[in-house]
């Protein structure tokens, strides 16, 4: 039961790092923003209604009090250690899903469309997004990986130590919710401040994806023989 209750705690530390992270990017987004935006648009994506920059703060205030509200709930819960695994599962969707309809928000609100006049703007930041939950995801399980030759980091050293591969996990699924973290808030940093999405990639495939394969080697590598 404790290691259940563990599971909870590091998930909702997760979880409320990306709500305050969304948070706190959310509204230095907004104040680029001109004070009338267009904030509806029908199936078409033609704009019909522009409002205050304003509303744009409403998926990411609804999220920073969500998470903390749907966890204290379920800790407290009769069958909280029953229920950690799933709960774990819906907190980091909920996350990962209104931080995308959030920013999916601002970037129509930032579009510039009048009235009448059809969205234009390119989705590739989405793709960062995409990726930076899926470390957060991987890196959240990776410790409840056990030893075996078809999940996880399969290293020599890892698949012939016990021990190894369990430290090798336990350090690598923080490697990854970090990665994912870093991932998000330079995603919406560059979105902030109109920075081309191509240096978010950069980031992605010179320091991040070589941080998350070199730094778990060299850790198993170190614990070889533990």
């Amino acid at each position: 039961m404790r290691s259940m209750k563990k599971t909870m705690n590091r998930v909702f530390a997760i979880t409320t790092a990306i709500a305050i992270i969304n948070f706190v990017a959310s509204i230095f987004f907004i104040l680029r923003l001109p004070e009338s935006v267009p904030v509806h648009f029908n199936f078409n994506f033609v704009c019909d209604r522009v409002g205050s920059r304003w509303n744009g703060i409403v998926p990411s205030a609804i999220l920073l009090l969500l998470v903390p509200i749907y966890y204290f709930t379920e800790r407290n819960g009769s069958n909280c250690d029953k229920n950690s695994k799933p709960m774990s599962i819906v907190l980091i969707i909920t996350d990962f899903f209104i931080v995308a309809v959030n920013w999916l928000l601002l970037a129509l609100m930032d579009s510039g469309a009048n009235i009448g006049e059809r969205m234009t703007i390119g989705f590739d930041w989405i793709m960062m997004l995409l990726l930076s939950f899926l470390f957060i995801v991987l890196g959240n399980y990776m410790p409840t990986v056990r030893q075996n030759k078809t999940l996880g980091i399969k290293l020599p050293w890892t698949l012939k130590n016990e021990k190894c591969w369990n430290l090798t996990h336990r350090f690598s699924g923080k490697v990854f919710v970090i990665a994912g973290l870093v991932t998000l808030a330079a995603t919406m940093a560059m979105k902030i401040f109109s920075i081309k999405m191509v240096w978010a990639f950069a980031l992605y495939d010179c320091i991040i994806l070589p941080c998350v394969i070199i730094l778990p080697t060299a850790f198993a590598y170190k614990h070889r023989n533990d």
